[in-house]
């Protein structure tokens, strides 16, 4: 099974897979999952997450995706841990 190459990808289709992404993630699907259903790699789907959190709905547009979704690290907590010591 050959995996698909997300740079051969039309922008246009790959905005559509983003706002997918995005609607998946917030249906509760894990990224792996989504990752999956879409054929990217997971960490694709992380970075466009991590965009759309960072800048919203402008994040998944096909001309600014990639001034937001820098490969910088995935993960980001929504808000940091507090402690009560």
């Amino acid at each position: 099974m050959q995996e698909r190459d997300g740079r051969l990808i039309p922008d246009a289709a790959l905005e559509v897979q983003r706002e997918r992404a995005v609607a998946m993630h917030e249906a509760r699907n894990a990224q792996l999952a989504i990752a999956r259903a879409l054929g990217v790699h997971k960490n694709t789907v992380c970075r466009w997450l991590k965009g759309w959190r960072v800048a919203g709905v402008a994040a998944l547009k096909a001309k600014s995706a990639a001034a937001v979704m820098r490969p910088s690290g995935c993960w980001m907590p929504a808000k940091p841990a507090r402690f009560n010591g």
